[in-house]
Order: C-alpha cells, then structure tokens, then sequence
C-alpha cells in the first residue's frame, strides 16, 4: 500500500460527520479561495502587461536590465494565465470544461507549461541579481549587450524546457480515484502525479523543489550579501560615487532588484516549504492541494502574489520606471481625450445647418 492511502481499522472508531455543515463549509472556502485566485490572476495580467508596455513604449528596453524584466513580465503572464487555465479547466468550477481530467494531452500540457512558466521566472529573476552583482562588484567591466542579454534568457528557456517542462510531463497524468460520497462511490478523473511515482513521490518533491525554488534561492542569496557587502564596503568612500553610482538611478535599480528578491524568498518559501513537508504530514496529495484545505490556500494565494505585484516594487523603488509609467499613462489619457473631442468635431462638422430656399431669398430681397 503507498504512504498516501490509509484505511481505518475499525469503522465503528470514527465519530459521525455532519456532511450537511461540512460541504457548506468547503464550498465557502472553495468560493472563497477562488476569488482571490480571480483577483490575483486579473491584477497580475494587467500589471505586468502594462509593465510591458511601460518599457517598450518609453524606450527603457534599451537597457539588459529591463530586457530581462521584460521577460520576467511575460514569464509572470504565461504562468498566470496556464494557471487559471488548470484552475478552472477543474472541478468543482470547471468553467472552461474538465479537459483536464478526461484529456491525458492537455493534463501534460497545461502542466508543463505552467511549471516551466513558474520555473523560468524564478532563474530570470536570479540571472539578473547576478547580472547587477557582477555590475557593482566590477564597475570597470562591459556590462553584457542586448544581444547577449537575449542569448542568456533564451539559454534559460531553453534548457528549462529541456530539463523541468519534461520531468512535469513524465510524472503528471489522469488518473482515475473512487470517492465516497453520500454513502455510494463516484468515480473521477483527476490530472496530478502520477500513481507509480507514489512510492517515490517525497523524493520526486525534493528534486522538485531545489530545481523550483532551492537552487534559485541559493543563487539569490549570495549574489545579494555580495551586493550589499559590496555597497557597504564603498558608502564612506568616493570610489563608490565617482565609478560606480554614475547615477542615483544605479543604485535605485540595484535597491530595487533587492526588494524584488527579497519579496520573491517571502512569498515563495511557505509554498516550497509545504511541498516537502507534504508526503510526510498528509495521507494523500487530494488532502494535502484540496480546495478546501485553508493552509493550502493561503499558501497557494501568498505565491500567486510573486506573479502580480512586481510592478508596485518597480514603482516603489524605481523612480525612473515611477516617472515613466505616468508619461505613458498621460500619453494614454491624452489620446483618449483627444480622440473623444475628434470624434465630437466630426460629428459636428457632418451637422448639416438649415438652407433658406431660393423664393425665401427673393421675398426678403423684395421687401428690402
């Protein structure tokens, strides 16, 4: 028998259930829970698209920085919008129909892409704190060029893809579970790891997360003590400010690069965290990720927030993105204007005015 299934011993042992209060009481948190997954996925779509076109639109492309923060923006949107594809391609919602359960083709795939997606983001957003450590601890050298900014971001995808989206797809399937309910069992169809992974599964997590979260994590830390044991090291001195703080912006992108990893550990830890703890604390998975497990969901909401709140970082800590978002958003506010006060104009140019006919004109001429 796998470590996820148990089986009492003595049925008579278990206290009666009050099924009629207990289903209100998940379908509360199960309503509860997937309006903050609404709310998050919404928000995060919509800043980080606005994000995007914040950098494209007002030329801050130009720098590495912001081409990985780019990618960072569109890795976030992929991973949101897989999401709420999985979440809602399930019961009890199952708003865009269950295909994940009945269809083994798009289990593997939704999966996958929402797991590469995730994973892409967390070893972007570490490939650009190396990027900037390498900056303050080497002001003298070339930072790297467009081109090889794109280069590193597609090496990323690519071998994510090559290494995590098919391990995700090897271990994730339909498979067929019998529930009880009201005294008689249902049969369905759930997408999730795979049954003769089970056995292995506490170490299927573990490779799981120091791929997802540890190795990131890792990489994270250490370039930020050296930024900051770096930037520690110069604040008396005017090296500090003649080579490396050419600008306060420099430093302002550095600060902002550091809260952006520092919110990524808060968010992101519980969630690693409860997926190693899992195979050891709950008899199954379906118990551990249910939708009424109120630890799983706050958990599950917390990291969706590291996919929608990154541009209120950029805002907070950047004044130049701060300054730039509202010139786009005037130029925004100042073409609708105009393009509503057109409009008016147009219509009132196609207004044709009353013409006073010919015999009107000569009895006037007349009287005259």
């Amino acid at each position: 028998m796998s470590h996820f299934t148990t089986q009492a011993d003595d049925i008579s042992t278990i206290p009666p259930i009050d099924l009629e209060n207990t289903e209100s009481d998940r379908n509360t948190l199960t309503n509860f829970n997937t309006i903050w997954f609404l709310f998050f996925s919404v928000t995060g779509i919509t800043t980080n698209s606005l994000s995007l076109a914040v950098i494209f639109k007002q030329g801050l492309i130009k720098s590495s920085i912001w081409i990985y923060i780019a990618s960072l923006c569109i890795a976030d949107i992929c991973t949101l919008i897989s999401g709420f594809t999985f979440k809602f391609s399930q019961k009890p919602i199952s708003l865009l129909g269950d295909i994940l359960n009945r269809n083994v083709i798009a289990c593997k795939a939704i999966t996958a892409l929402l797991n590469l997606s995730s994973v892409c983001s967390q070893y972007l957003l570490a490939t650009m704190i190396v990027a900037r450590c390498v900056t303050v601890l080497k002001p003298y050298k070339q930072p790297a060029t467009r081109k090889q900014t794109v280069g590193y971001i597609f090496l990323i995808v690519i071998g994510m893809s090559l290494l995590y989206a098919p391990y995700i797809s090897i271990t994730h399937d339909v498979i067929e579970i019998s529930l009880s309910k009201n005294s008689s069992q249902e049969i369905e169809f759930v997408c999730t790891v795979s049954p003769k992974y089970s056995q292995i599964y506490r170490y299927v997590v573990w490779i799981d997360m120091t791929i997802y979260f540890i190795i990131p994590l890792v990489i994270i830390l250490i370039s930020n003590f050296a930024i900051m044991f770096k930037l520690h090291q110069r604040s008396n001195s005017k090296y500090i400010q003649r080579d490396f703080a050419k600008s306060q912006e420099d430093i302002r992108i550095t600060y902002m690069l550091i809260a952006l990893s520092c919110f990524f550990i808060l968010v992101m830890a519980p969630h690693a965290i409860y997926h190693i703890i899992t195979p050891y604390v709950y008899t199954s998975p379906g118990e551990a990720y249910a939708p009424d497990n109120i630890i799983w969901a706050v958990i599950f909401n917390l990291q969706l927030t590291n996919f929608s709140c990154n541009m209120f970082l950029y805002v907070a800590s950047g004044s130049k993105f701060r300054s730039q978002l509202k010139n786009f958003l005037k130029g925004m506010f100042n073409y609708v204007t105009k393009t509503d006060t057109s409009d008016v104009s147009n219509i009132n140019s196609n207004i044709d005015l009353p013409v006073q006919s010919t015999s009107e004109s000569t009895f006037t001429t007349d009287n005259m």
